[in-house]
């Protein structure tokens, strides 16, 4: 089996890389991405943070939007008030 081919400048003078070595770096990165995506997500229940008071119209919608959401996603939603400077605290 020949050895992979090291990186090769061009008359540009880029730098190119040889197939063989992408479709390897390619593969690594889809074994690693499996292994991530096997895990459980999300262990804990999912925050949906709003930045203004309770019980107002935004707090009202997302509340109702994290009901929803719960139920399509199988997670608990809790929905986080962070009121103040004029909603940056929840930005």
């Amino acid at each position: 089996m020949p050895a992979l081919a090291a990186p090769y400048y061009t008359t540009s003078g880029m730098v190119k890389t040889p197939p063989v070595k992408n479709f390897l770096l390619v593969a690594i990165g889809l074994l690693v991405s499996t292994s991530a995506a096997a895990q459980d997500w999300p262990q804990k229940p999912l925050r949906l943070l709003v930045p203004f008071a309770a019980a107002s119209t935004p707090d009202t919608f997302a509340r109702i939007l994290a009901g929803k959401l719960g139920e399509r996603l199988k997670q608990p939603v809790v929905v986080e008030n962070k009121p103040g400077a004029g909603g940056g605290v929840g930005a």
